[in-house]
């Protein structure tokens, strides 16, 4: 995917320094994404992880990467599905005392097994698109670097 500059080029308002920093800010945070998105999934908090995905959603955003955007999407709406069926589950005493049927423990469980592993399959197209945005930044700044630096 071809990123679109226009954003960078706009706040950059023509100051060749500025857009210079604004393309190392951007590349430090498509680097560090997927690590950090992974750690997140690691240690089982989806709110924090569901925080960072829309963070980075509006990264992705101003260099209109549709796929990352998706994939952050995915990541975000995931994360608030495995929130909100665990407060169900803690729910489940509550729900029982009235005529509610309540989610089963197994289909809170299946349901939660089946986002999480939406999360990891959202978390690898991360990967290949920062990878590949990493680098089309890297190609940027070694094109831009000479005429901005001494």
């Amino acid at each position: 995917m071809i990123i679109d500059w226009s954003y960078i080029d706009d706040a950059s308002n023509g100051n060749p320094v500025l857009r210079l920093e604004l393309l190392r800010l951007l590349r430090v945070q498509v680097v560090s994404a997927p690590d950090e998105l992974s750690r997140l999934v690691s240690s089982s908090d989806y709110e924090a992880l569901s925080a960072l995905a829309h963070k980075y959603k509006s990264t992705a955003r101003t260099i209109a990467n549709t796929p990352l955007i998706e994939a952050l999407l995915q990541i975000e709406n995931n994360c608030k599905k495995i929130i909100s069926l665990r407060q169900i589950a803690q729910n489940t005493a509550f729900a029982k005392s009235f005529i509610i049927s309540p989610l089963t423990e197994n289909e809170t469980t299946d349901n939660e097994k089946q986002c999480l592993s939406n999360i990891q399959d959202q978390i690898k197209i991360c990967k290949l698109q920062c990878k590949s945005v990493a680098q089309q930044v890297d190609a940027e700044i070694d094109r831009i670097s000479p005429d901005v630096e001494p």
